[in-house]
């Protein structure tokens, strides 16, 4: 195996987003199947399709592992099935788990978002007399917002702030 130089790591976690981290047990089972892959008396070009499947696997494990640890929800489980032609427990429970699993994300975000709601600079903000724009500020320091000046002709940071925060106030459905 040829070496790619010194390891390349994250300096830090990316602020303002719950998904991106510097490091996770995921990343250390991603690198294992690769190399477990490339290790196999296989060619590059037939390992291929297999690095793919395995990478997309580990990703979708990521989000969901990083939801969970969100919402410090249960662990979670990916139950699969063998297709039949007849309806059965495991097809009933395969249907759960994926269902479950694909509101993990959705949850996640929003647990991430309504967050700032109960932070003590967001509760100075909305009572401040400019509460438009402490609020934006206070939601661009939290979620990473782009600088004011970057955003497209036309649009202000209290556009941006009102359009977010009546969806963050409003009920979720």
């Amino acid at each position: 195996m040829i070496g790619q130089g010194e390891p390349q790591l994250a300096e830090r976690d990316r602020p303002g987003a719950y998904l991106p981290c510097s490091t996770h047990p995921i990343f250390d089972q991603l690198a294992e199947d690769w190399i477990a892959i490339l290790d196999s008396p296989i060619s590059v070009f037939d390992a291929l399709p297999h690095i793919v499947t395995i990478t997309g696997l580990n990703l979708v494990r990521y989000q969901l592992d990083r939801a969970r640890e969100l919402l410090d929800s249960v662990p979670i489980t990916m139950i699969c099935e063998i297709v039949s032609p007849k309806k059965t427990v495991i097809r009933d429970l395969a249907a759960d788990s994926f269902q479950a699993n694909n509101a993990l994300p959705g949850l996640a975000i929003e647990h991430y978002v309504r967050s700032a709601e109960t932070s003590h600079e967001w509760q100075l903000a909305v009572a401040s007399d400019d509460a438009v724009l402490s609020a934006a500020e206070v939601l661009g320091r939290q979620f990473d917002w782009p600088d004011p000046d970057d955003l497209p002709t036309g649009m202000s940071a209290a556009t941006v702030c009102a359009s977010k925060t009546s969806r963050l106030n409003s009920p979720p459905f």
